[in-house]
């Protein structure tokens, strides 16, 4: 099959120019080109021709980039090096040329191909050889400087077409490296031809561009961009020791790099200073120094998020910024899924929720009866003509209500022409019941559409809530996370990889580690510094690979750390008391106490089955509204006569906030040495009743405030006065000190005797 041409139509229909289309990133592209020809126009190799800015325009005519466009912008930018009627000959031809070309090839359903434009770009130099060998006899310098636009027409066509239309962050092929790194020496050339007095800008672009390159890319990409710029300082000026200059004060910089960019910025510095001290003692160029300092200090000022944008779009940061690019793809793909998932559970929930509640009609339950008894009886007809629904729904009316009929219950007709009374009165009797039992039957079905309603709901507000926070574009730190490897490196942790994402106060780090060092207590302090942030390992637990690796997993510290103790004594081996403190993934902790019913170990599994039900809802992101009807629900449901008493306290790290849940269960305690406060509990234990409302109260702590929550045991060994005295005047801070007091007089127990206290302690 016969390759479709490569169209001009680019220029003249689809990407036809119009005013309303344009966008900012189409202003600075553009406004970029007419720097580089600017720039480009003044490396001139023997006199005002410029076969560079030539060369750069059919790369960027190749890169589908508007010629309509760039030609305006190439003419000025060589009118503006060289104002003259040659110049404006020399640019307009190789455009004129080059439409020519693509609309030829468009008509001819061609494709335009780099040995086309390498044709063009000579055509396009015609007017320049024929011109200078009628102005002079160099003829040498005329065809070299023809044959270099020519060559530098193919390097930029190759490197345009992965710069502009492909983009950097691609993988490069070593002929793409190598024509990018030649287009930067010619960029470097004619920025350091170009005119502004005594100050050289070059040294400013080049300061720039090697810090830029330094943070952001490897090694040898770095050197390359300092030996390429230098290379085009020493072509521009003829000085080699430029050359030896930027990719010295490059070479020397690189070590610094695992810091900061700071001291990145003053190694340039100090070597610049150093070598011209050196060469030329204390009369060296204070102005090449000053554009140096300038650079470095317009790159220091610009935002971090933007320096590390570009980078990542001309494939910098290494191979790291790919796979964090690749991260946010497929966090933005599991977003859309997650949506979808949570569309259908909310459809679930509707549709439970939407059934009409079951009645029952007492003339339906009559018409029933009149159709199976009555109807069979002799004496029907005559009933039928006294309204017969009426009085048979009188009596059903009874049944429903009371659970019997009497005398009293039937109508007078109904008494006067029933021949069969009392047998009628036995049938609708039996009907009621009948009818009550697939009522409660029905109702129950109800009650639970209503609580997988509840559920349906709640599941999907999660995902829902999940699929938010996946949507969120992660942002990464490539400064941060060289400079925490550095520094672990320095402490004998050697860490593989570092991760760094998110923004203060809200941080997460992802640590790669050799196996040796996971469990060294003094890494999550060495984090911290680095980040001025206190950091505290996440509740993930990684598992050995047998890699000789381990990664570990750390979140920005809450406000408020928390101190926990706890303590029992029991009747039996196994305690009937269960004890849990889990930490949420939200910075919240979840501190909980149930006392099965009993004591030993049907209690024991009673309790603990209950707390970690309730821990793993409250882990999955569900709701306390939801979560204890739920728990209390699957209790009733059980086929033996338990219940549970629960106290549970979710304890906000951030602000400090209790918020205590009780269902049956003793008063938790708070006191602050001088005065205690009690919290109690209004509702019955879980598993009685089939509907639950718990006591919730929140209250806002200090660090001065002591938390205590126990079971039943203890107050009926010790007896409330002398508990409440024990704890009134306790002075000590230590959670564990308390608990192992307040069990030490609870011997011997007359109940399983549990205690669990808690205490907050500032993290910043």
């Amino acid at each position: 099959m016969k390759a479709k041409a490569l169209k001009p139509p680019v220029y003249y229909k689809q990407r036809k120019f119009k005013a309303d289309k344009i966008n900012l990133s189409a202003i600075a592209k553009y406004a970029l080109s007419f720097i580089a020809f600017l720039c480009l126009s003044h490396a001139t190799v023997f006199d005002s021709f410029s076969p560079f800015a030539l060369g750069l325009f059919v790369g960027l005519v190749y890169a589908r980039q508007n010629i309509l466009i760039l030609t305006p912008l190439y003419i000025l930018a060589a009118l503006t090096a060289d104002f003259s009627l040659y110049a404006f000959i020399y640019t307009i031809t190789p455009a004129v040329v080059l439409t020519v070309c693509y609309y030829l090839c468009y008509k001819a359903s061609k494709t335009v191909t780099l040995v086309m434009l390498a044709v063009c770009t000579l055509i396009g130099s015609v007017p320049y050889i024929a011109i200078s060998c009628v102005n002079t006899a160099a003829y040498f310098e005329i065809f070299f400087t023809a044959l270099l636009a020519v060559v530098f027409a193919l390097v930029c066509e190759i490197g345009c077409y992965a710069l502009v239309l492909r983009g950097l962050n691609y993988h490069l092929s070593a002929d793409e490296r190598i024509c990018l790194a030649v287009m930067l020496a010619a960029l470097s050339f004619g920025v350091y031809r170009l005119p502004l007095g005594e100050f050289n800008i070059f040294y400013i672009l080049a300061a720039f561009a090697s810090m830029f390159f330094i943070m952001n890319f490897s090694k040898d990409v770095a050197l390359i961009v300092g030996i390429a710029m230098g290379a085009g300082a020493y072509l521009g000026g003829g000085n080699i020791g430029v050359a030896s200059l930027v990719a010295l004060w490059t070479a020397l910089a690189l070590p610094f790099r695992g810091l900061t960019k700071f001291s990145v910025a003053a190694a340039i510095a100090v070597v610049n200073t150093l070598i011209e001290l050196y060469v030329d003692g204390l009369s060296f160029d204070y102005l090449e120094l000053i554009a140096v300092i300038t650079g470095l200090i317009l790159y220091l000022i610009i935002p971090k998020k933007i320096v590390e944008q570009a980078a990542q779009s001309m494939g910098g940061l290494s191979q790291k910024a790919a796979s964090r690019n690749i991260v946010n793809q497929n966090r933005k793909e599991m977003s859309v899924k997650l949506g979808c998932v949570s569309s259908v559970f909310y459809s679930m929930q509707n549709m439970l929720s939407s059934a009409p509640p079951v009645q029952v009609d007492a003339y339906t339950v009559a018409d029933s009866i009149i159709k199976t008894y009555c109807a069979k009886c002799p004496s029907y007809p005559n009933c039928t003509q006294s309204n017969l629904p009426f009085h048979i729904a009188q009596l059903v009316e009874a049944g429903m209500t009371k659970g019997r009929i009497t005398i009293l219950d039937t109508t007078s007709q109904l008494s006067a022409n029933c021949k069969n009374l009392s047998a009628l009165t036995a049938y609708t009797l039996s009907a009621c019941e009948t009818t009550r039992q697939k009522l409660k039957s029905a109702n129950e079905t109800d009650e639970c559409k209503k609580l997988l309603a509840e559920q349906f709901g709640s599941v999907a507000s999660v995902i829902g809530e999940l699929g938010q926070d996946m949507k969120k574009r992660v942002s990464y730190s490539l400064e941060r996370e060289n400079s925490i490897i550095a520094e672990l490196g320095r402490h004998n942790i050697i860490a593989e990889e570092a991760i760094v994402y998110g923004e203060s106060p809200h941080l997460s780090v992802t640590l790669a580690v050799r196996e040796s060092d996971y469990d060294k207590a003094v890494l999550e302090k060495i984090v911290s510094k680095v980040l001025r942030c206190k950091m505290e390992r996440a509740s993930i637990v990684e598992k050995t690979t047998g890699s000789g690796w381990r990664t570990i997993y750390l979140n920005s510290a809450p406000r408020y750390g928390v101190a926990v103790g706890m303590s029992r004594a029991a009747i039996n081996p196994d305690c009937g008391d269960s004890l849990s403190v889990t930490k949420l993934d939200d910075g919240k902790i979840i501190i909980g106490l149930s006392d099965g019913m009993g004591t030993g170990a049907a209690a024991k599994e009673e309790s603990q089955s209950t707390i970690t039900l309730i821990e793993n809802l409250y882990k999955a992101g569900l709701k306390s509204s939801l979560i204890l009807p739920l728990v209390n629900k699957l209790l009733c449901l059980n086929n033996f006569e338990t219940y549970s008493t629960l106290d549970i306290g979710i304890l906000d790290r951030d602000s400090g906030v209790l918020d205590a849940i009780k269902l049956g269960a003793v008063a938790t305690y708070i006191t602050d040495g001088q005065s205690v406060k009690q919290i109690n509990s209004h509702a019955l234990p879980m598993g009685i009743l089939d509907t639950v409302t718990p006591s919730v109260e929140s209250v806002k702590l200090s660090t001065s405030d002591m938390v205590i929550m126990l079971s039943d045991g203890v107050i009926d060994t010790m007896g409330e006065d002398e508990f409440l005295n024990l704890i009134t005047y306790e002075k000590s801070f230590n959670p564990q000190t308390v608990c192992d007091r307040i069990i030490s007089k609870c011997n011997p127990p007359k109940d399983d005797c549990s205690v669990v206290a808690f205490r907050l302690s500032n993290n910043l």
